[in-house]
């Protein structure tokens, strides 16, 4: 076994938990060679499996094991949990689309999906590279910036730059402030004509 951890499929846990096992021996050292530094891993679908199959009727009477409830298989699970040489991995962030991506275009060859697979990645990898050539480019090689623009620090920019880089936003900007309001009552008034008395 090398030194890193180990992810146990869910029939190892199985055999290892129960002596009748005809895998038990087997299980159990290959369970043995793990260590707090280089554990065995469960992941969800694993602890899931194993709670499964070890509250299984079918399975424990094949396995001449008393029969086990729910909650029994689930305290036999937490008791394997706290061993120090076993420990919890969670899925990677993506994974779950990228199962329902492979149940959906089920139909197709298998050298299909790795392509498809291949594609998806690279296409991450070049949508955040142009985000972060993109930002820097704005923020610190843009030659109206350049050497860096302090908005990233506080969010304030120059009215200059303001006006230039966002036109609509400055003009709403001025029809809201309070000089703007007046100045445009005063021009209203102004150029209003003055009431006349009735003849």
């Amino acid at each position: 076994m090398n030194d890193s951890p180990v992810l146990f499929d869910a029939n190892v846990w199985i055999a290892m938990s129960f002596a009748s096992h005809v895998h038990h021996r087997s299980a159990t050292e290959l369970f043995q060679k793990t260590t707090r530094e280089h554990p065995a891993v469960f992941c969800r679908a694993t602890q899931q499996a194993f709670l499964r199959i070890a509250s299984n009727p079918t399975f424990l009477r094949l396995a001449h094991a008393p029969p086990l409830t729910n909650g029994d298989a689930l305290a036999a699970l937490k008791q394997i949990m706290s061993l120090p040489s076993v420990t919890f991995r969670d899925e990677p962030p993506g994974l779950e689309m990228i199962w329902f991506k492979l149940g959906v275009f089920s139909f197709l060859p298998r050298w299909a999906i790795e392509i498809a697979l291949a594609v998806h990645f690279y296409e991450a990898v070049l949508a955040t590279l142009a985000i972060v050539v993109w930002h820097f480019y704005h923020v610190i090689f843009d030659p109206d910036v350049y050497p860096v623009n302090f908005a990233f620090l506080d969010g304030r920019v120059s009215e200059e730059h303001y006006r230039e880089e966002h036109e609509l936003a400055y003009e709403e900007s001025l029809k809201e402030t309070p000089e703007t309001q007046e100045t445009g009552r005063t021009a209203e008034a102004e150029g209003s004509p003055e009431p006349q008395e009735a003849q």
